[in-house]
């Protein structure tokens, strides 16, 4: 008797892993504490370079592990960090233009430019958000914008829960600035030129998929999706660029950001170690908490849910999206290839907010109003992939088609008729030694049966050449025989005449 299916697999912190996603969690946990490793044996020549010594938080961390890779991909992470930095840096260019053409064009301030921007982080977990996304922020600092954060990463209080849902979310307010940055002063709060950017790390669309609000009925979740589109609205009419960033990975991605936080955690304990045996302070080693805090057992139970997670967080995007400020979904498989396009898509969000979300003759009729009613996306995939009576009906109307198609080649085809001929080879000495009305060819020599043929066609060619051959040389003989008998002739009648 055969027992239950066996699946084979890890399990670690709480989670499971097939064989193939757990090597890829163990070989990149190990290249990673190679690289530590291989640094700290450089640490003097590093610390030197860096002037950084030893690392206290992750940037620091990051800077230390690249003195440990290899020559060339250390080279390569050098030239696609200062691609990144050229992009970065044009994009903000673009903003800091905009702004100048608003003022002197002397329209209000948020016409052209966005006087507020909402960087909406959400997605899955370890799909390198913060890593990703930072590059939008930096764009924005560079071109002035005072940019803070506002993590929604914690389920809503119940005064929270009492209010209307989307009112616990922040707008980019001059008032509150001092709350968004450590650097920020009262004056320049009350400057209304001051334009500012706002960071949510998670908001709205996580209460659907690690809260209840998934669990609620349809009709629920449409008042929750009007609400969000409401929200996104208010957004463009007072001038703000709500940019909603959704970050999908694979699996395979996933595993290996888990190794790579479970080797930053080990590190960031060693590190501690350390410095509190070189006798450094408690202060100093906020930084490093925040490493090992980076990874919680909360990453491992998302890594279990990936499929009902990444399906909550398309039907969210597919029922809240628009026209006039559609969604981003940044694929991070490819780190670099997502960082470029993101910028990318940054900058179309931008022109797109100076035509005031018109961008096609299509779209400038439709309004955020016209909106259909909430899907999820398996009914969407099955209604898209479902096949009716019609669609039948024309694949058999083609198929039928095809095989007329097919008739009539085969009909008209001369298949005894070789589509291939070979090329006449010729012999340019045996040209020049022949007559004028000889040809003479090299033919290649073909295979099988049609070898034969072709051999017996050549030898008679070739009989019938060295007869004709043999003919012209008798002829030329008896020609010349002829005229001997006459010039004999003509000798004897002379001495005959002579003698006479």
């Amino acid at each position: 008797m055969q027992g239950p299916p066996v699946v084979e697999g890890y399990c670690y912190q709480g989670a499971f892993f097939s064989p193939h996603h757990f090597a890829e969690l163990k070989d990149m946990y190990d290249k990673q504490l190679l690289t530590y490793e291989t640094a700290c044996k450089q640490l003097p020549k590093v610390a030197a370079a860096t002037r950084l010594g030893v690392p206290r938080e992750l940037s620091t961390l990051k800077v230390f592990l690249e003195h440990g890779k290899p020559g060339k991909k250390r080279k390569r992470n050098v030239s696609e960090r200062k691609q990144l930095e050229r992009v970065v840096a044009s994009v903000s260019k673009e903003i800091l233009s905009t702004m100048k053409k608003e003022e002197r064009q002397g329209k209000a301030n948020g016409t052209l430019a966005p006087k507020g921007v909402i960087l909406y982080f959400e997605g899955l977990d370890c799909s390198g958000k913060s890593s990703t996304g930072g590059l939008v922020q930096e764009a924005l600092e560079q071109a002035g914008y005072s940019v803070g954060m506002r993590q929604y990463n914690r389920p809503p209080t119940a005064e929270q829960i009492a209010r209307p849902w989307m009112d616990r979310f922040e707008l980019p307010n001059p008032d509150v600035l001092f709350d968004l940055t450590d650097n920020s002063t009262d004056d320049k709060a009350a400057d209304e030129d001051v334009r500012i950017g706002l960071v949510w790390d998670r908001g709205p669309v996580g209460d659907f998929v690690y809260g209840n609000l998934n669990d609620l009925p349809l009709q629920t979740k449409e008042k929750r999706y009007q609400e969000f589109r409401d929200f996104d609205r208010m957004c463009r009419e007072k001038g703000i660029l709500f940019l909603k960033l959704l970050f999908v990975t694979n699996r395979d991605s996933i595993a290996k950001t888990l190794g790579k936080r479970l080797a930053q955690k080990k590190m960031a304990r060693d590190l501690k170690t350390w410095l509190q045996a070189s006798g450094g302070k408690d202060e100093s080693f906020e930084g490093l908490d925040a490493i090992e805090a980076h990874i919680d057992p909360t990453d491992f139970i998302a890594f279990n849910n990936y499929e009902r997670n990444l399906r909550i967080f398309s039907n969210i995007a597919l029922n809240t999206d628009s026209e006039a400020n559609p969604w981003v979904v940044v694929n991070t498989g490819d780190r670099f290839a997502a960082r470029k396009a993101l910028m990318q898509s940054f900058r179309s969000h931008l022109e797109l907010f100076r035509t005031g979300g018109k961008h096609c003759s299509r779209c400038c009729d439709k309004t955020d109003a016209e909106h259909k009613d909430a899907v999820e996306i398996d009914g969407m995939m099955k209604s898209k992939f479902h096949m009716t009576w019609r669609h039948s009906i024309y694949a058999w109307i083609c198929f039928m088609g095809l095989l007329l198609l097919a008739f009539i080649y085969a009909e008209n085809t001369d298949w005894t008729d070789s589509w291939y001929r070979v090329p006449t080879k010729y012999n340019i000495t045996d040209l020049m030694n022949a007559d004028d009305d000889q040809i003479v060819a090299f033919q290649p020599k073909p295979n099988g049966k049609a070898a034969k043929d072709t051999k017996e066609e050549d030898e008679a060619n070739n009989n019938v050449q060295v007869a004709e051959k043999k003919a012209k040389t008798a002829k030329k003989d008896t020609g010349e025989a002829q005229e001997e008998e006459e010039e004999e002739n003509g000798d004897t009648k002379d001495k005959a005449g002579k003698k006479m």
